[in-house]
């Protein structure tokens, strides 16, 4: 739901996973458990001047080494966590943005909540009879809240931490500041790396479904008799196609770098299926083989440019000419395909991304709020 630091996630305590280790913070599901590392039914029992952390500060130096945790809360639990957290990135948010980043989540719990229940045995009520803060609450828990007592304290766990913090809020930073461009590139080129994975995966799986086609067996010379009794080998020896043999289980758990280690190859086959694609193949079997829209969809041309432009030249770009590469995907007319592959890949927040973009676009000057510092 919410994404604090290395991989540290705040969940609802309805989609509690008993099997991680866990930081509870709800009076409904606070099961004591080998790796339940705290549990509280309130968050002033985990923090305050009677909880188990004195400080906010304390909680987040006990989580350093903690990478993969969860919280999973309540959501009185959830509003006092994001209130802190939103105050730990941005010294300057005021109470208005803040809530319109707080109402991104919270929203988003509702509306995708079909998701969540085909991954969970989850009685869909208790997403949807979930209470919200009202932006008057909100303000009210905002402005009461003091998360950092010694501001050079936060200065100093941010300057330690920044570089783990989600790419939403990288985004906003690098929109504020050119000069961010060199910590969101890395985030960027992970989620396009992610991305490049997933495609090129499903280029995997169209091979191996229908290499015995004779349109596909035609075009990429595939030697293959009904009667041969070792077509994995004799693809393995394939001049263009080998590489996807060495070591199949790579396409399944989509190993990023398994994928960089043959972009080359990768390059080939994609300008292959592109020129099979558009050249050699009827409507019909579009429709019969795969999906329509295979390479005629943004998404997958944006993959495969961003491939030969970003990933594969990223050592030899300059900065200036990554930030302008960069800065054109994220024009008007090709952001939705950026959001599309973002929210694909890793799943964060339309919303968010969405609200934060248009903060960029209309030249509101909430953006300046959301500087990491």
């Amino acid at each position: 739901m919410l994404h604090l630091f290395n991989k540290i996630y705040v969940c609802n305590d309805f989609l509690i996973d008993n099997s991680r280790r866990r930081i509870i913070i709800s009076r409904s599901n606070n099961v004591a458990s080998s790796l339940v590392k705290h549990g509280v039914e309130k968050f002033s029992d985990l923090v305050g001047p009677n909880g188990i952390f004195n400080t906010w500060k304390q909680l987040l130096d006990s989580l350093e080494y903690d990478a993969g945790t969860r919280f999973y809360v309540d959501m009185e639990g959830f509003n006092h966590i994001y209130v802190h957290w939103i105050k730990t990135l941005f010294k300057d948010i005021s109470a208005d943005t803040a809530f319109c980043c707080y109402n991104t989540y919270v929203q988003r719990l509702k509306l995708h909540f079909p998701a969540m229940i085909i991954k969970k045995s989850v009685d869909q009520n208790k997403i949807l009879n979930l209470k919200f803060l009202s932006k008057k609450d909100f303000t009210e828990l905002f402005s009461s809240t003091v998360a950092w007592s010694n501001d050079s304290d936060r200065i100093e766990w941010i300057n330690k931490h920044k570089e783990g913090v989600s790419i939403e809020w990288h985004m906003a930073n690098y929109f504020n500041d050119e000069t961010h461009l060199e910590v969101f590139k890395q985030k960027y080129l992970f989620v396009l790396t992610r991305a490049l994975a997933i495609e090129v995966s499903e280029w995997y799986f169209y091979v191996i479904k229908y290499f015995m086609q004779p349109n596909v067996k035609n075009y990429f010379d595939i030697n293959i008799k009904w009667d041969d009794e070792n077509w994995r080998e004799i693809l393995k020896a394939h001049p263009s196609l080998g590489w996807m043999f060495d070591n199949e289980l790579k396409f399944m758990t989509r190993d990023e770098a398994f994928f960089l280690a043959h972009i080359d190859e990768i390059l080939e086959l994609g300008k292959c299926l592109q020129d099979f694609w558009f050249k050699d193949i009827t409507i019909d079997d579009k429709i019969r083989l795969l999906d329509e829209d295979f390479f005629e969809s943004d998404h997958a041309h944006f993959v495969f440019d961003t491939l030969k432009t970003l990933i594969k030249n990223q050592d030899n770009l300059t900065a200036e000419e990554m930030n302008k590469i960069i800065k054109k995907d994220f024009e008007k007319e090709n952001v939705s395909i950026v959001f599309d592959v973002l929210t694909h890949v890793q799943k964060w927040n339309p919303y968010l991304l969405q609200f934060i973009y248009e903060l960029k676009n209309t030249q509101d000057p909430r953006l300046k709020e959301l500087v990491i510092k």
